[in-house]
């Protein structure tokens, strides 16, 4: 029985929480203020102690001998890319859907199920495909899905974003379904607590990467765009307005005639490129991943390889 390995658990928690602290202060620090770097580094230097202490302890939390195989490294990678993006999606969709198109939020939930019935049907395809086809085509349908928001303009409304919203389910469905079964499969039997727990991280660095580089990219595209239309207001009054979507509305709605209209424009105008621009981020993950898999993923899955070994 293993014991707990307290140090390199620290280690990981410091290096995963300055690395989302420094990714979520970026925009209001600057991405080049000694503080932002600061937690770069300090999150670096923990990351690189605990890769040494895992790869020397004895009883390290995390066994890096497990990556040697292909079916596990790169079907965690795909996870990892799809948790990203799905994450940081669902996170400035869900502002889009409540605050772009005044959703409650019961309505902006029920808006989600197109998802929810695609992943169902994911999953049905991808036991149908081979685990490289499978994790690629996955991979790549996460690219159409987000790279469909490069695309909205001020006119956008929900029917263009059930496209999406289907397309992305379905790359979840397929990817996770063939993921998981990989990792797992790839593994002893004494070893499933580690494929479990790769499973879980997995989901969590991604999901908290995606919605802090998501969500920071957003923030400072919009606060940029909205500068030009701010100059002349008072300073909090500007810093709440460049800080906040649902600020920059209410301000606006308080200012009379043209400047309050101007302002309504603008941090739409803001909220649509600050949403495109944030794309870009699982746009670039999920291709990179897709390449991955289609360039070294095995085409045969780890059930057939035991089965012809």
């Amino acid at each position: 029985m293993h014991s707990l390995d307290l140090l390199g658990s620290i280690l990981s928690v410091v290096a995963l929480s300055c690395l989302v602290a420094g990714i979520i202060q970026a925009p209001t620090w600057g991405w080049a203020d000694v503080r932002t770097l600061a937690l770069f580094l300090v999150g670096a230097l923990a990351g690189l102690l605990f890769v040494r202490r895992a790869m020397t302890a004895e009883s390290g939390i995390v066994h890096f001998s497990v990556f040697k195989s292909r079916h596990f490294s790169l079907s965690s990678l795909a996870m990892g890319a799809i948790y990203l993006g799905i994450f940081g999606f669902l996170f400035l969709m869900t502002q889009f859907l409540q605050l772009y198109l005044g959703y409650s939020p019961l309505r902006a939930g029920v808006s989600f199920l197109p998802a929810a019935v695609a992943v169902v049907i994911g999953t049905g395809i991808a036991r149908a495909l081979a685990p490289r086809v499978a994790l690629a085509a996955g991979l790549v349908l996460l690219v159409g899905a987000i790279g469909q928001e490069l695309f909205f303009t001020a006119a956008t409304k929900y029917p263009g974003v059930v496209g999406i919203l289907v397309t992305g389910g379905l790359s979840m469905g397929m990817v996770l379904t063939v993921g998981t079964d990989e990792v797992m499969g790839s593994l002893a039997p004494r070893e499933t607590g580690i494929g479990a727990a790769i499973n879980v991280a997995a989901m969590e660095i991604g999901g908290a990467l995606g919605v802090a580089l998501f969500g920071s990219v957003f923030n400072s595209e919009y606060a940029r765009q909205l500068k030009p239309a701010t100059a002349v207001l008072p300073a909090a009054v500007r810093d709440l307005a460049q800080g906040s979507v649902t600020a920059g509305l209410a301000i606006a709605q308080r200012l009379a005639g043209a400047l309050g209209a101007l302002l309504v424009v603008c941090v739409r105008s803001g909220f649509m490129h600050g949403f495109a621009l944030a794309g870009w981020i699982g746009v670039a993950a999920a291709a990179a991943a897709a390449l991955c898999v289609a360039a070294f993923m095995p085409n045969r899955s780890v059930a057939m390889v035991g089965e012809a070994e």
